[in-house]
């Protein structure tokens, strides 16, 4: 075996994996893995801090079910990545975190010293020392840790001195640990005879269903029961939005009727749920049964049983008839009507509102083209709006909702497939907050149309107030001006006030080759105001 030093290790084993880009915090500590990486032609991308840092590596599992790779030193910004790892675990993403230390000695460090290990073991599937002696087995464990399903976070802590040191040791064969089953056929039993029991069944398909790609398997089960079929917003796709039986999207905008439509259920399947995707809190009194593959019960989605295991054996396992079948699609398309209702039957026609610009760019835009979007207001209401019929076309990190975790999908999807183009859709808020995003974007030749909605109000926070009798306090603000950011990261700019604007922009917008921010300056007052 030929010796090569602890970071051509690294880069070889993530190039062999399949990673091809890597989201570093410049610090002097991470030079030599940067090389390291440059040598074995892994892109590095330079981030600002190690929040956005770790947010474009979550995202490139959302994207293109890759593992996102994310370095940083041990300065004082290190915890920083601490938010985006857990915005990774609770969203599922497979991200590997390296952290480099100034050195193992016992001097003193002018630049601090951080218990590393007990701030990431929080917030990952585990933090690890890695070292020259053990790095041929550790790489190959933290990358079966974070792609074993639920997929996650894991950190590896590494001393520089380190990185210079030949690797020694056989490959690593190790494994992340399996799940246990438990009493299975029990709890298969049960669940049987609860189907076999039900006449008015729902299913509820969440985003483990995407990452154990089993999608089928829930679709043909709903079809055999003649069961309404919703969906929490990240996974959008799993099911086709123009199929019969689909319903609506559970924590979207406007959902009352699908709620109702939960209440009048004997029985909720639940497959591959997060309520890490939720949006409510879970008050559905029906029973519940879930199938996931976390290995553990979900506090925030309650159910009488719980199955635990790979999701494509469980579902064969079901029963196939329930006691009877009682109008699944009228009932799934009485609610789609009712959504609707809610969605656009209150809107001022006179203002601008998003919902006329999600449905103009709906028309105007391919239906390959993905759509990212914030967890904000506005990213629900498209969750409701936007029409998918396969996974991959909308994007959004719900969970945590990290302010501009919609930017870094739109980023990563603009980086992995230029030729596609992407829209994203956001609040003013989120991209005041992330404008160094901007700075990945204004170099790519391809479609990438940034719509904010310049709301110039909290939305959220006046509801808020407004539902509890308060009168409105830092709820408002001015516009922000977006030609000025526009200018500063050398992209193009257009503004627009009105419906007509919008239609005589969007074409333009849509097929330029290059990045443009679309201001859109409407209603402030009735749009979000949807229950």
């Amino acid at each position: 075996m030929i010796a090569i030093n602890t970071a051509l290790f690294i880069a070889d084993y993530l190039v062999q994996s399949g990673v091809r880009r890597a989201y570093a915090v410049p610090d002097p500590e991470v030079a030599p893995l940067l090389n390291a990486f440059r040598l074995r032609g892994i892109t590095i991308v330079a981030t600002e801090s190690g929040t956005v840092g770790g947010m474009l590596a979550a995202a490139e599992d959302a994207v293109h079910q890759g593992v996102g790779a994310v370095i940083s030193g041990a300065g004082p910004g290190v915890a920083e990545i601490g938010p985006a790892l857990i915005q990774a675990q609770v969203s599922h993403r497979a991200v590997i975190a390296l952290t480099i230390e100034p050195d193992g000695g016992d001097r003193p460090s002018t630049r601090g010293s951080l218990d590393l290990r007990t701030i990431f073991a929080s917030v990952s599937k585990g933090s690890y020392r890695l070292t020259a002696e053990n790095a041929r087995e550790l790489m190959p464990l933290a990358w079966r840790l974070a792609t074993a399903l639920p997929r996650g976070a894991v950190h590896l802590r590494v001393h520089s001195e380190e990185m210079s040191k030949a690797t020694r040791g056989a490959g690593g064969q190790a494994h992340a640990p399996a799940p246990s089953n438990g009493d299975r056929a029990a709890l298969v039993q049960r669940a049987s005879e609860m189907i076999a029991a039900a006449s008015r069944i729902l299913v509820l398909i969440g985003p483990e269903v995407l990452e154990a790609q089993a999608e089928t398997a829930a679709r043909l089960l709903a079809e055999q029961w003649e069961a309404p079929i919703a969906v929490t917003p990240m996974a959008k796709g799993a099911v086709a939005e123009t199929h019969p039986l689909f319903a609506g999207v559970y924590g979207g905008l406007g959902d009352r009727a699908l709620l109702d439509l939960m209440n009048q259920s004997d029985l909720i399947v639940g497959f591959g749920v997060s309520s890490a995707d939720f949006v409510h809190r879970w008050r559905q009194t029906s029973p519940v049964i879930h199938l996931t593959h976390s290995g553990r019960a979900d506090p925030g989605f309650p159910a009488g049983i719980v199955l635990s295991g790979p999701l494509n054996a469980l579902a064969n396992q079901l029963q196939r008839q329930p006691a009877g079948l009682d109008r699944g699609e009228a009932r799934a398309s009485e609610t789609r009507r009712a959504i609707q209702q809610a969605v656009l039957g209150r809107i001022d026609e006179r203002a601008l509102t998003p919902q006329e610009v999600i449905e103009q760019l709906r028309r105007l835009t391919p239906v390959g083209m993905p759509l990212a979007v914030e967890a904000d207001l506005a990213g629900l209401l498209a969750a409701q709006l936007w029409t998918v019929t396969e996974p991959g076309r909308f994007l959004i990190n719900n969970g945590l909702g990290l302010p501009g975790s919609g930017l870094a999908l739109a980023t990563v999807a603009a980086l992995t497939r230029p030729q596609q183009g992407v829209l994203w859709l956001g609040l003013d808020t989120a991209l005041a907050a992330r404008p160094g995003f901007l700075s990945y974007l204004r170099d790519l030749n391809t479609n990438v149309v940034l719509i904010v909605i310049n709301q110039g109000v909290r939305a959220e926070l006046l509801r808020a107030q407004e539902r509890a009798g308060y009168p409105p306090v830092a709820s408002d603000y001015p516009p922000l001006n977006f030609e000025a950011l526009a200018g500063t990261f050398g992209l193009h700019y257009s503004r627009v006030r009105t419906g007509v604007e919008l239609r005589d922009a969007l074409p333009e917008a849509v097929t330029a080759s290059r990045p443009v921010i679309l201001d859109v300056i409407g209603d402030r007052e009735s749009w979000w105001r949807i229950e």
